[in-house]
């Protein structure tokens, strides 16, 4: 996955861990499409650019943070109940 030769500048890491929101699922997948970006392209750096071109070239839904996502579970469980 992540090479040794791989450069990340913070924001680029910050990104790609926004993005995944802590899903090691969808971390795999996005890893696995910006490495095949970077061969495809012949490029030696993962930049911000790169990481946003593998993730929408992914179909992965819509992008949540982790907050957004706890709160819209959170909503979506206690719909129904009553107090």
């Amino acid at each position: 996955m992540i090479k040794d030769d791989w450069l990340l500048e913070p924001e680029t890491a910050a990104a790609i861990i926004r993005m995944t929101g802590g899903n090691f699922r969808l971390l795999n997948r996005l890893l696995t499409q910006i490495e095949r970006l970077l061969q495809i392209n012949a490029l030696h750096e993962v930049t911000k650019a790169v990481v946003e071109a593998a993730r929408e070239s992914l179909v992965m839904g819509e992008w949540r943070t982790r907050q957004q996502s706890l709160s819209f579970r959170s909503a979506r469980f206690t719909k129904g109940v009553k107090s």
